[in-house]
């Protein structure tokens, strides 16, 4: 894992798109990099943030120490980001339900599938 951790910080956004999904399946083992992985939250690419946002939510707690910059993307410009971001949220348990209100925005969204996804969260 330290070896794909070192792409997270690649010249190529593919590159460290991939070090997140791969390190986001690779359960506590890939979790120990999950501060790394939230640097990428804050790029200007969204593959890259779609992908560490994915990645933290499968990671629990390690994960859920994030969940504040993943509500935040809640309110990107990228529909997909922002259901991305919602399910993210959702898989964090209480860590994600701390951000209700957020959620609760999400309900009105333009896009319905970030509506529908906001609501199933809610629901959970």
């Amino acid at each position: 894992a330290p070896a794909i951790a070192k792409l997270l910080s690649d010249s190529d956004e593919g590159m460290r798109q991939l070090a997140a999904e791969v390190l986001g399946h690779m359960g506590a083992v890939g979790a120990a990099h999950a501060h790394e992985i939230a640097k990428l939250l804050s790029e200007e690419g969204k593959h890259a943030r779609r992908c560490a946002a994915e990645a933290l939510g499968r990671m629990s707690e390690a994960g859920a120490a994030h969940a504040p910059a993943i509500a935040e993307l809640l309110r990107d410009s990228d529909a997909e980001m922002r259901r991305i971001a919602a399910t993210a949220l959702r898989r964090m348990g209480a860590a994600g339900a701390a951000h209700a209100t957020a959620l609760a925005k999400s309900l009105s969204d333009e896009n319905p599938v970030v509506r529908g996804c906001a609501a199933e969260v809610l629901g959970h």
